[in-house]
């Protein structure tokens, strides 16, 4: 039962469209309001022993509404209850570590989006480093040329 219920919220939250309604919630749900005239225990049906004490009336007849669940699979339910119990903690780290991922990579997408700033541009720069070498060897002309003035004199 347990398991069902843990693949049908996983599969409605997967199948859901709206980023919200995805996020699995992981309480626990609340029990079922009581049936009206439930057994109000449960029992244990013993193979080749009477019917417990209250069960049936004098005529043979069930008093009560209950489920009669085979052993084995009760003893699966409960395997699957255990696991459960392990693998939620699992998931929700899983999910935890999905969610950081998706604020990483929105906080980088984000960084991207922002427009470049006007010196870092590429071409700012490539048009920047042209300027700077020409003023470099301009001044170097100079200075050749002055030096070149004052040993020719």
């Amino acid at each position: 039962m347990l398991y069902l219920t843990i693949c049908a919220l996983t599969l409605a939250s997967a199948a859901s469209t709206d980023p919200d309604e995805a996020r699995f919630e992981w309480a626990l749900p609340e029990a079922p309001a009581p049936v009206e005239g439930e057994c109000e225990r449960a029992v244990d049906l013993v193979a080749g022993k009477p019917l417990p004490e209250g069960l049936v009336d004098d005529e043979g007849r069930v008093r009560c509404y209950a489920t009669v669940v085979p052993t084995s699979d009760l003893a699966g339910l409960l395997l699957v209850d255990a696991w459960a119990d392990r693998a939620v903690p699992r998931g929700l780290r899983l999910q935890l570590e999905l969610a950081w991922e998706v604020e990483r990579y929105e906080r980088l997408s984000a960084a991207f989006d922002k427009p470049t700033p006007w010196l870092q541009r590429p071409g700012v720069q490539r048009n920047l480093g042209r300027a700077e070498t020409f003023a470099v060897f301009a001044l170097a002309l100079v200075a050749y040329g002055v030096l070149d003035n004052t040993v020719v004199q």
